[in-house]
């Protein structure tokens, strides 16, 4: 019995290290697609959660948050605009981590952040490339 329990246990970890890594993947191949599926979870959850949107809305919602981004960052403009702010809004969770880690120390904080913007913001690059 308990090998069974050990290897149902291990099933799962391995189902949520293959989805983790899923994600990394997604997040350095193409983070255009990354940030857009990210805003869209982030509006579809809120417009349910803080404004009470029928869960179909919020879905509908979501989709169309995607799409927009996703469309945006093809264009010129809006890729420079998306990705400079996208690029320190993750700088900005890194550093966040970091002082979590470090035991609030800001000097890694800020310099996790900055490093950050700067990786994050040539992940972007590549991905125009891509495109």
């Amino acid at each position: 019995m308990g090998a069974l329990v050990a290897m149902g246990f291990q099933l799962i970890l391995m189902i949520v290290l293959c989805i983790i890594v899923m994600v990394v993947g997604l997040f350095l191949k193409n983070i255009m697609v990354f940030d857009s599926i990210a805003l869209a979870i982030i509006s579809g959850f809120l417009s349910h959660g803080l404004l009470s949107v029928h869960p179909a809305f919020a879905l509908l919602i979501a989709i169309a948050v995607f799409f927009t981004f996703f469309l945006l960052q093809r264009t010129t403009v809006g890729f420079w605009i998306i990705a400079s702010i996208m690029s320190i809004i993750w700088g900005f969770i890194f550093g966040l981590f970091a002082n979590m880690f470090s035991g609030g120390d800001m000097i890694w904080t800020y310099v996790i952040w900055g490093l950050g913007i700067v990786v994050v913001f040539f992940l972007h690059l590549k991905a125009r490339d891509n495109v």
